[in-house]
């Protein structure tokens, strides 16, 4: 066996463990509650902070739109499954932003798409968390 023919079956094993792991991942609430700062493949921004029941506390949070400046959100939650996978919205001004994301195994990163109910926009969202 060459050198590279081992190079692909070990990279094989550990691709396979990686995603055996990441598979078997539970994920509650309370493990990805706190502040997370939130990029919008469109530009736009917003500094989240995520409650344990998965409710966005708006008094804590504030979103930016080059265009417009700075808003805070109406309303927002953001609920998670036991597989790390969530579902939510957050409402600004008004308007709807669906938010589908999937967390990473140690909850310090989520990404995404969002999809904006009203004009039917959509892009890529990227979510870090803030120590």
């Amino acid at each position: 066996m060459t050198l590279t023919s081992k190079n692909l079956i070990a990279s094989a094993v550990l691709l396979g463990l990686t995603w055996s792991t990441t598979s078997e991942a539970a994920c509650s609430p309370a493990q990805v509650s706190g502040v997370w700062e939130v990029a919008f493949s469109d530009g736009n921004s917003c500094r989240l902070r995520l409650l344990g029941n998965g409710t966005i506390k708006t008094s804590d949070s504030v979103c930016y739109d080059p265009d417009r400046g700075v808003a805070t959100p109406d309303s927002g939650t953001l609920k998670i499954g036991g597989n790390c996978f969530a579902e939510g919205e957050i409402v600004l001004g008004g308007v709807a932003i669906e938010l589908p994301v999937q967390f990473s195994n140690d909850r310090t990163t989520a990404a995404g798409r969002y999809r904006v109910s009203a004009n039917g926009a959509k892009g890529m969202v990227v979510m870090i968390r803030v120590p």
